[in-house]
């Protein structure tokens, strides 16, 4: 097999003398590469480009594969353009429909039809949450036309945009195709702001830096490095193409996957392509990444519902389905004060599987707040009957892994944290639950129920609208608490220190129910 060197000797801003990646390097690169791909070599396509040398290294760089999610890079791209070009305008409201809505990732296949979402907006959920929803209206409402023009247009000739929603996969004459080398340039025009307005490159990079699937480039590069990718998952198929920034350059990466048997061993390879280009570019050893707790932990407590800190509280807000606007008030004044005493007030958001689904809008608005967010499983259906959990027929499990799922494709980041409707559980739900790798959130100060806040209290609000005498009795305690909490004397304490303080040692200061 041969494997070629190449150096781009285009779109380059700075001289090759400056770059911290060099022609040896990149021989040893190449090298690595090599011997990953052995035995697969016909099932990978690979590109990494040093942007500031332009020295790169590629293997089947410019064979077709099937893009899957991917081609979203290319509608999102040809979007900007046209706004930059005066073609379309991002700001343009487009009615969603039910013969919209798509399955597999994103959430708008759970909003209500009828209403109306931005173009920015859809690309956006297009890009960050991969909502196959969201890439149908973008296309239809483009033009594939447009999009294949553009595409051309650029010289990215492989990559051809068939399928608008991104679903359809091989051997369907109808897949979307394109190439590492096409995908690397279009993410070099990106990075470089090339054919877009200053503002639609940032706005570009922030979707691609805050995208939830993070199986790829990601867990090849150390904590704190930041990648600004996309990934594609079809079955078969498995895709990531990025821009990793560094402090000493930053670089693309496209590695595409076809015809693999276990898509795990197709993850696990992009990985350590990912962690091989890094290493060999920045010279530092990757070290292996965290792993999620999902299994049971015998050092977590059960149940969290007070814990004994002097001059300290929590808040915990739970979001239950509710047909009413949630309480934009307590939210806002919670950011106020945090912005008083220049750091985010950390609080609970206890969210449920159908206020997720039928509250997108409120859902992003809280998101973007200057609020530090513990977010907390709250059930994935939770039915109007409180202890449907006591329910031996109920399927507990699937309460908890389906709502983590639904979290995940709403880009929130799911704790270890689950709270029970109504706080009504058993020893039988807590056992599994604890097995599960989770710890139940109490709380001791109810406010709508008349339970009184004390040094220690875990406190309950409802922000769905349903008890707006807790968040009346809530916004005024705080107000009145607000010197002592702006001196220091008043602390507001993150649901996660108690955790913390119970692996260090300190467990004696969580009470357990």
């Amino acid at each position: 097999m041969k494997y070629l060197i190449f150096i781009l000797v285009v779109l380059l801003l700075m001289n090759a003398s400056e770059a911290s990646f060099n022609a040896e390097k990149q021989k040893i690169l190449s090298e690595k590469i090599s011997i990953i791909v052995a035995g697969n070599k016909d099932k990978v396509g690979y590109i990494f480009i040093d942007t500031k040398s332009g020295l790169g290294v590629q293997l089947n760089g410019a064979r077709e594969f099937p893009a899957a999610s991917v081609a979203k890079v290319a509608v999102m791209a040809a979007a900007y353009n046209l706004s930059y070009l005066g073609k379309i305008d991002l700001g343009q409201k487009i009615k969603f429909r039910e013969s919209d809505k798509l399955g597999g990732s994103g959430v708008l296949q759970w909003m209500k039809a009828g209403n109306e979402y931005t173009l920015w907006n859809l690309i956006r959920l297009m890009i960050v949450l991969s909502d196959n929803t969201a890439t149908k209206m973008v296309v239809e409402t483009i033009g594939m036309e447009k999009i294949n023009e553009y595409l051309q247009n650029q010289g990215l000739n492989k990559t051809v945009i068939s399928d608008p929603t991104m679903l359809i996969g091989p051997p369907s004459r109808e897949v979307n195709l394109t190439s590492p080398y096409d995908l690397a340039r279009l993410m070099l025009k990106i990075q470089k702001g090339q054919g877009f307005f200053p503002d639609g490159k940032k706005e570009m990079l922030s979707f691609l830096e805050h995208q939830r699937y993070r199986w790829g480039i990601w867990r090849g590069v150390p904590q704190g490095v930041k990648v600004a990718d996309k990934t594609g998952n079809l079955e078969g198929i498995l895709n990531d193409a990025g821009i990793v920034f560094t402090k000493y350059g930053d670089y693309i990466l496209s590695i595409f996957t076809r015809e693999f048997k276990k898509q795990r061993e197709a993850r696990l390879l992009i990985n350590e392509l990912s962690k091989v280009t890094y290493e060999e570019y920045a010279g530092e050893t990757v070290k292996a990444p965290l792993k999620i707790l999902k299994k049971k932990s015998p050092d977590l407590p059960q149940v969290i519902s007070h814990a004994d800190i002097k001059n300290a509280i929590m808040i915990s807000i739970d979001l239950c389905p509710f047909h009413k606007p949630y309480e934009k008030r307590l939210f806002e004044y919670l950011e106020r004060l945090g912005r008083k005493i220049k750091k985010p007030l950390p609080v609970a958001i206890c969210v449920s599987g159908p206020w997720l689904k039928n509250h997108q809008t409120e859902l992003e608005g809280i998101k973007k707040m200057y609020l530090a967010v513990t977010w907390v499983n709250h059930s994935y259906s939770h039915p109007l009957k409180d202890d449907f959990l006591n329910n031996p027929k109920a399927d507990f499990k699937r309460e908890v892994e389906e709502n983590v799922k639904l979290m995940k494709s709403c880009g929130l980041d799911p704790s270890r944290f689950f709270r029970f409707p109504g706080l009504r559980s058993n020893s039988k739900r807590l056992n599994e639950l604890h097995k599960m790798g989770y710890v139940a959130l109490g709380a001791d100060a109810w406010l709508a129920k008349g339970q009184m806040i004390k040094d220690g209290s875990i406190i309950l609000v409802h922000g769905n609208g349903n008890e707006p005498a807790g968040v009346k009795k809530l916004i005024a305690y705080l107000s009145s608490k607000e010197m002592e909490i702006r001196s220091g004397k008043l602390r507001i304490v993150s649901i996660e220190k108690l955790l913390k303080d119970r692996s260090q040692g300190r467990d004696d200061r969580i009470r357990h129910l």
